[in-house]
């Protein structure tokens, strides 16, 4: 009896919360359209709000709402955020460099964090275009200036989340397979992995999803034919292990050590070693101080 008064509890809570939530986005999205502005509602708060992916969007747990914008207009949405009553964090090397900003705002006496993103590789972009993103995306509810991206892409989109928090992240593999179901497209799906330079992240992330969130026979198909080849597969076993729980067992914190593990996952190797160097040369300074 007791623990199913704590279960009530809980989806009561998770119901206010949405409440909550519901309303900061229409804040977001009336403050973007009135400025001409566009954001992608990605990862929790985006699952949430398409239904067939969480019926139930209370159910989906989550500790801030993150949006993906155009790298050229991030400032334009930070400024149009701060006018509708959000704090924005003025830390510069995150935004510059790690591609994401921290707005919050407090309603119902709790501070509610938006993290607003140019990419979701920390720190340095794969080429993955937004206005492809923007173009396949469906429209949120009563909102122009807010979309929520397709299953494929947003797949896509969390496994590169998963990659840069080296895989430690339970709920982005229950994300995964409810969103690799019913017409969900996987030729489109592997297609993209390969032109976006994601195709080893989401070979790992493929491999690995049986032993996190269940078996997908056409899962299964993509990955064999992203498996990297035999040196970067050695490469990429030296820090991971595609298939097991946890697939890396050292923790996912930002340091050379994280840069070293990543590096195994990239498959624009050039552009991931250039962006590194460009990281050092801007933090080096800052540390000095």
């Amino acid at each position: 009896m007791a623990g199913d008064a704590e279960q009530r509890l809980a989806e009561r809570h998770a119901r206010g919360a949405h409440v909550v939530r519901a309303h900061l986005l229409d804040s977001i999205a009336t403050a973007l359209h009135g400025a001409s502005l566009r954001a992608l509602l990605v990862k929790g708060a985006g699952l949430a709000a398409t239904s067939s992916v969480y019926e139930r969007p209370w159910e989906r747990a989550m500790s801030d709402i993150d949006l993906l914008v155009e790298p050229a207009g991030c400032r334009a949405v930070l400024d149009a955020l701060a006018g509708s009553g959000f704090a924005i964090d003025p830390t510069m090397h995150s935004r510059t460099l790690l591609g994401e900003s921290k707005a919050t705002r407090v309603l119902g006496g709790l501070a509610w964090l938006v993290e607003v993103h140019t990419h979701l590789d920390k720190m340095v972009p794969r080429p993955v275009p937004f206005r492809g993103l923007w173009q396949r995306a469906a429209p949120y509810p009563d909102a122009s200036s807010l979309r929520v991206p397709c299953p494929e892409d947003h797949a896509l989109l969390v496994i590169a989340h998963l990659a840069a928090a080296d895989f430690h992240h339970p709920v982005g593999w229950e994300d995964l397979a409810r969103l690799m179901h019913g017409d969900f497209d996987w030729q489109a799906f592997e297609a993209r992995a390969r032109r976006w330079r994601l195709a080893t992240a989401v070979y790992v992330a493929l491999e690995t999803l049986p032993a996190a969130a269940g078996g997908n026979p056409a899962a299964a198909e993509v990955a064999a034919r992203l498996r990297p080849r035999s040196v970067r597969r050695w490469v990429l076993h030296r820090s991971y292990r595609p298939g097991s729980l946890p697939v890396c067992t050292r923790p996912a914190s930002l340091g050379w050590r994280w840069v070293q593990r990543q590096t195994a996952l990239r498959d624009d190797t050039l552009r991931w070693l250039f962006g590194v160097a460009r990281y050092g040369l801007h933090r080096v300074p800052e540390r000095l101080r």
